[in-house]
């Protein structure tokens, strides 16, 4: 019998019902494709330990912080640096520390022995701040794109402009 959890994990889809998916594009230095399969790896080994199955490498200490995977290194530094003045810049920084806080609840939940909870959270709490780290860099990355993409016909607008 597949366990509800796993079937629950592979059919999530974002509230509007739609798959995330994520061009392998750079979002300002971050490789936002391996940000994303990072974030994803994690996620699936926090559900697997909320079901029982502990990695023993996931430190629930270490884990509440978000400055130590490479999207909380990228949003503390080099991120916040160049795209901090977005409007949803901070939204995500704070879905981001949030998911920690809550990844690092789900691992001592279940180190101590408490599934149920541990299921709850990584259910709960985890599963929406994850879904608005995916959101908002999503929404991000389109952001930077239509930029990009605007300053290049403004580029081409220019060089095929006769003088005048």
């Amino acid at each position: 019998m597949t366990n509800p959890l796993h079937r629950w994990w592979r059919n999530s889809v974002t509230p509007a019902g739609n798959s995330l998916s994520f061009a392998p594009t750079a979002l300002a230095g971050l490789d936002v494709h391996a940000a994303v399969q990072s974030h994803e790896r994690l996620r699936l080994r926090l559900f697997i330990c909320a079901n029982g199955r502990c990695d023993p490498h996931l430190n629930a200490e270490a884990l509440c912080f978000d400055t130590h995977c490479t999207l909380g290194q990228w949003l503390h530094g080099p991120g916040k640096a160049q795209l901090g003045q977005h409007r949803g810049f901070a939204d995500l920084m704070e879905q981001h520390r949030m998911f920690h806080i809550a990844a690092s609840n789900v691992v001592a939940l279940a180190r101590a022995g408490r599934q149920t909870q541990a299921q709850g959270i990584a259910q709960g709490q985890m599963e929406a701040f994850s879904n608005g780290v995916l959101h908002r860099l999503n929404a991000m990355q389109a952001w930077v794109d239509r930029r990009n993409q605007r300053r290049q016909t403004l580029a081409g607008q220019q060089r095929i402009t006769p003088p005048r």
